[in-house]
């Protein structure tokens, strides 16, 4: 009986693999997937769509996943709409423009084994000269002060450190 349980576990477990390997490579080509209206995560500004730019061979692209402590998961949401994004449409920079044309923001699924919350920035592709330091946006957009409480609100979240992963698109 346990032998057939875990068997089946294990099946469910390598056919989720696949739907999210399925799923991963549809929105690498730019396809979207279904999201249901109630999702707090379906907005038109951050679909993937044809018309975005995307690395070509050799560009650069970084993945950067934030761990974010299970009870704060509303208020780091909060805080990148309120504070973050807000930045962001605010901002007279063309190269902060691009910069946020070219990077897509991925919410969770579901929670991590140790009950964190993974969230991923997707810079696809990085931009060449483009400063990525959130540091700075904050003390550009809100002053140097108010920034650093920015700055220390946003870490607040982090159940551990950030993982940043640099690539190079491939040519295959």
């Amino acid at each position: 009986m346990i032998a057939n349980l875990q068997l089946k576990f294990f099946n469910m477990k390598n056919n989720f693999i696949l739907l999210f390997a399925c799923a991963c490579f549809l929105i690498a080509c730019g396809q979207e997937t279904a999201q249901t209206p109630e999702s707090p995560t379906a907005t038109a500004t951050t679909n993937p769509t044809p018309d975005l730019p995307r690395a070509k061979s050799g560009e650069e692209v970084w993945v950067i996943v934030s761990y974010i402590k299970a009870d704060k998961k509303a208020d780091y949401e909060k805080w990148m709409k309120e504070v973050f994004f807000a930045a962001l449409h605010k901002t007279q920079s063309q190269v902060l423009k691009d910069q946020m044309k070219q990077t897509r923001w991925l919410a969770p699924t579901g929670q991590n084994e140790d009950k964190s919350w993974s969230y991923a920035f997707l810079m696809d592709p990085v931009v060449q000269g483009g400063d990525y330091d959130i540091t700075s946006l904050l003390s550009k957009e809100y002053g140097e002060e108010k920034g650093k409480v920015y700055w220390e609100q946003y870490m607040s979240y982090w159940a551990k450190p950030l993982d940043a992963h640099i690539l190079n698109q491939a040519d295959f």
